[in-house]
């Protein structure tokens, strides 16, 4: 939990990193990446970086560089090889002032100490998530519902938002809802670079594979649920469920991951079963493990936007429905209508879904909805959107430069 110190101190060395931009020489070369608020190595914004760092060509003059407070990541990408700073350093505030351009994932906190970055900086939001839940301003309540905190923080919101350069897109259909979410017209449709991972596994960072034992295993299970933000009903599993799942799950050599979401606060670890076991401190990168997930099991999460790329099963568990709609998100479309299903409402519909899979999963009527949901959110299905990414971002500050609109 975060002390009055801590905050304040955020909050100052924002203002620092305001204020000095305007004043600051900026490396028109440097191009500064980060992810999960600074604590993790994963997203759209990793495997640009692995792309740019592992393909660049010598003559390309830019320099992608990772920030992070996570010492254990640090530490990985220096003894890699890799160019990286640490965030609460000198040197990493430095680098930030120094940057013209920042990569997110979701907000300026990944490449700084606040949520909101105002200044001169120019961002490339990459985002992380096919867009299903509401965001930015969509989220957002009516105004007269607003403090007057809540008011300032929208007004420096929508200020940085201006400073999207470039945004990520999957699809024209994600397109549409990104453009009026983040009040910004920079939307190019790219494909997500974390996706080129169901392509070639070769690209993973960390050998999950190897790490996590899955080839002992005929079938690899994955639960990815969302966040919630506060309890919306009982859990997902009951006692009664888990000693019966997990009985099907070794009487057929399966094994279930649970990957809980790095912002979740309500979902407990379990523990105590020989094939159900919580990944979530071991699995930082999800799309690491996806990419040798043989069946996954979800709620409202956007992993099976793209999971749909693999081809494989998916169970939607939407047993909290009302309640998360009440107390949490709002969805921009109607989640039965959109989703191929199946659906499992209850702890006994999932268990039956589990062991009928090789029957609704090879059924040609739902093979036919989930190819047209794949292909409606997913424009690009080639493995190519690190590079494409890349060589868009490229092309984009080389035309910025020569305009003189790159500082």
């Amino acid at each position: 939990m975060k002390t009055n110190l801590q905050i304040i101190s955020r909050l100052l060395l924002n203002l620092l990193l305001y204020s000095l931009s305007y004043i600051t020489p900026k490396n028109e070369e440097l191009i500064l990446l980060g992810s999960g608020k600074g604590g993790s190595f994963k997203g759209n914004p990793k495997y640009l970086y692995l792309y740019a760092n592992r393909e660049r060509e010598v003559k390309n003059r830019f320099q992608f560089v990772w920030i992070t407070q996570n010492r254990t990541i640090l530490k990985k990408l220096k003894d890699e090889g890799y160019p990286v700073v640490d965030k609460y350093s000198l040197k990493g505030f430095w680098t930030i002032l120094r940057s013209s351009n920042l990569v997110i994932e979701q907000s300026a906190k990944d490449v700084s100490y606040l949520g909101v970055l105002n200044g001169r900086f120019n961002i490339i939001q990459t985002w992380h998530g096919t867009l299903f839940k509401k965001v930015a301003f969509d989220a957002k309540k009516v105004d007269q519902e607003k403090t007057l905190l809540t008011r300032i923080f929208d007004y420096f919101l929508n200020k940085e938002f201006n400073n999207y350069i470039f945004i990520c897109s999957a699809s024209e259909e994600t397109s549409s809802k990104l453009i009026p979410a983040f009040r910004n017209n920079n939307v190019v449709i790219t494909g997500y670079p974390r996706n080129d991972i169901f392509y070639s596994n070769e690209i993973s960072f960390n050998d999950v594979f190897k790490i996590l034992s899955l080839g002992s295993y005929e079938r690899v299970v994955v639960y990815a649920p969302t966040f919630r933000e506060i309890a919306t009903c009982k859990g997902p599993f009951s006692d009664t469920l888990l000693v019966r799942l997990n009985s099907f799950l070794a009487d057929n050599n399966y094994i279930m991951l649970i990957k809980k979401h790095p912002f979740e606060k309500v979902l407990v670890s379990i523990t105590g079963y020989s094939n159900i076991k919580d990944v979530s401190k071991e699995v930082d990168d999800v799309q690491e493990l996806l990419a040798y997930t043989d069946i996954l099991i979800t709620d409202y999460s956007s992993v099976y936007f793209d999971y749909s790329l693999t081809d494989k099963p998916i169970i939607y568990y939407p047993y909290d429905y009302k309640g998360y709609l009440k107390n949490c998100r709002e969805f921009y479309y109607d989640y039965y209508e959109e989703q191929p299903g199946p659906f499992a409402h209850t702890e006994e519909e999932l268990l039956v879904l589990l062991k009928d899979i090789n029957d609704w999963f090879n059924d040609e009527g739902y093979r036919i909805k989930y190819r047209n949901f794949k292909n409606k959110y997913n424009h690009f299905q080639d493995g190519n959107s690190s590079e494409r990414t890349y060589q868009i971002i490229i092309d984009l500050l080389n035309s910025r430069k020569s305009a003189g609109k790159l500082e």
